[in-house]
């Protein structure tokens, strides 16, 4: 059995690497990423300041990843209609 690594997006606007799978972890300066303070997506507050900061570009990223792993409009894209 091969186990493949999720894609691994870079999301500049609010410092956050996001995965494939929906973990996001803290963005470090030299571009890797602290493995060991993840979260996940379905555990950030949907109109927090996290969701806020998001730019245009990290957002169409972010509803990629989350219709990937949940489809169906989540509560924060239904407010955005």
């Amino acid at each position: 059995m091969t186990y493949e690594h999720p894609a691994i997006y870079a999301l500049e606007s609010v410092g956050t690497m996001i995965t494939s799978k929906g973990m996001t972890y803290p963005m470090l300066r030299e571009g890797a990423y602290d493995s060991s303070n993840g979260v996940h997506l379905s555990d950030i507050e949907p109109d927090g300041d996290w969701f806020n900061g998001l730019s245009d570009a990290d957002r169409l990223t972010v509803g990629a990843v989350r219709h990937s792993i949940s489809p169906g409009p989540t509560a924060y894209e239904q407010t955005q209609y």
